[in-house]
């Protein structure tokens, strides 16, 4: 995965934003279990949260192409038509790319701050 380089916004620090990024990453995994319909609004809710913490820290373009992806774009705007075999295969792909997505950004970070 390729994350563009990400500057945290002016005054803001490093090492809190890479402690806020492992927690938000640690939540990935409340949402790959349950119920299509569980598992959806698990997934809505971090998603909403994780962004709104993300772009007190971050430019907004950077939350845009961690969290709002074309897949959260896809699934809230047919949420409701989904079958559950498209919702799991879905999230599935979403929970994938959103830990990894967040451990390259944590690890660019924190090299960044190392240097």
């Amino acid at each position: 995965m390729i994350i563009p380089e990400v500057r945290p916004l002016p005054g803001r620090d490093v090492a809190n934003i890479v402690q806020l990024l492992k927690a938000q990453q640690h939540r990935v995994h409340e949402w790959v279990s349950g119920s299509a319909d569980e598992r959806l609004t698990r997934y809505h809710e971090w998603a909403s949260q994780t962004a709104d913490l993300l772009e007190g820290v971050l430019a907004t373009d950077a939350v845009d192409r961690l969290i709002r992806t074309p897949r959260h774009d896809l699934m809230m705007s047919k949420a409701t038509a989904f079958n559950v075999g498209m919702v799991n295969h879905t999230l599935n792909a979403e929970s994938r790319w959103q830990d990894n997505g967040l451990q390259v950004l944590i690890d660019q970070l924190e090299a960044a701050a190392a240097a």
